[in-house]
């Protein structure tokens, strides 16, 4: 409508005045804080509404409007009891058309993708009810976007039901029955070693979405037309731990690997050529995520040893280094802001913001 239109031009306008000044302020004041049985393994804003999505490690959404501090959804992504995917761990939440009817896309460990035709459907209290019962928005669609880490339904490994069972726990586990001499690739591509999950990206303008995982390749999806349309080879060593695009055209990404290794790669190019950046500073610790700033040359890349680097694609050095920032503890995640000078990094027990200078501006 001409009003959601008008109110988008507002929010736009005063998010480039504060963006100007987001790197040199103290960021400090908590706005609203929310609290929950399960942990929490992956978290979204909504770019209008006052709506935080945060999702667990057992297949369930929340719903959070942080304006009011109250919970507004709350549903399970899972099919009936007892199906395998009813406890997957959800990995990837992304809006599609956020600035309209927007959808949300559901990623989760096993390398299956969902849509749901809305994030926290509409409901009404019922007379008397003490308990809000939240509706589950409809499924739209959904699809296998990693075959390689679906579940095996097979013969069961000795003490585990085959029906909850991966291929990696698989492999683990008859490694350790029949004492399997494997071969170093196996440990390099992430197989035995640190498992990826699902790793995604979401391109509004052009469709498509980014997928990665264990097998160290980017396959890319029409979602509109529900089809892989391409399958790019991304990572030499190491499975794909994150994924990344120039918010553009979604022509060139960026993925990080278990291997420590950040590769920039140009769909329009052959993937048999040279990437356009190839970045080993990192290794062996391997990448957290990696964030293209839409419409710049500028790529950020955080490792678990707590390195996070700025780099520019016309170079091969990185233009500066943040070193130790959780020291003594595992870097978890690394998020730096499309359009402000600021990046978040955050361990197990804290979080902290940063600026392009490395001043720590919040904890």
């Amino acid at each position: 409508s001409r009003e959601r239109h008008r109110r988008i031009e507002r929010m736009e306008t005063s998010a480039r005045r504060m963006g100007a000044g987001a790197g040199q302020m103290k960021w400090v004041d908590v706005n609203a804080v929310a609290t929950g049985a399960l942990r929490a393994s992956t978290a979204l804003l909504h770019p209008l509404d006052p709506h935080a999505i945060v999702a667990t490690k057992h297949g369930l959404v929340n719903v959070y409007d942080w304006e009011n501090r109250t919970q507004v959804g709350q549903w399970s992504i899972g099919p009936p009891a007892g199906r395998y995917s009813e406890a997957v761990d959800i990995s990837a939440l992304h809006l599609i058309n956020p600035l309209g009817q927007a959808k949300l896309l559901v990623g989760t460990a096993d390398g299956m993708v969902r849509i749901f035709a809305s994030h926290a459907p509409d409901f009404e209290l019922a007379a008397g009810a003490s308990v809000v019962a939240f509706p589950r928005p409809r499924l739209l669609t959904a699809f296998m976007s990693l075959p390689w880490v679906s579940p095996l339904v097979t013969a069961p490994v000795s003490g585990v039901p085959a029906s909850t069972v991966t291929s990696n726990q698989r492999m683990r586990a008859l490694q350790q029955q029949q004492q399997l001499v494997l071969p170093l690739q196996s440990y390099a591509n992430g197989d035995l070693g640190e498992s990826c999950g699902l790793a995604t990206a979401w391109n509004q303008r052009s469709g498509v979405l980014f997928a990665g995982g264990n097998d160290k390749e980017i396959r890319i999806w029409d979602i509109t037309a529900e089809m892989c349309i391409e399958e790019i080879t991304v990572a030499p060593l190491g499975g794909v731990t994150c994924v990344s695009h120039d918010g553009v055209s979604g022509n060139i990404f960026a993925t990080g690997s278990t291997a420590g290794v950040v590769r920039v790669m140009d769909r329009r190019m052959d993937a048999r050529t040279s990437p356009v950046a190839n970045w080993r500073e990192h290794a062996p610790s391997s990448i957290r995520n990696v964030v293209m700033r839409p419409g710049h040359m500028e790529v950020v890349s955080a490792a678990a040893n707590g390195e996070v680097k700025y780099w520019d694609l016309r170079h091969r050095e990185p233009m500066y280094t943040l070193d130790g920032t959780h020291t003594g503890q595992s870097l978890r995640h690394m998020l730096a802001h499309e359009h402000a000078p600021v990046t978040l990094t955050a361990s197990e027990a804290t979080v902290k913001l940063w600026n392009q200078r490395g001043n720590n501006i919040g904890v």
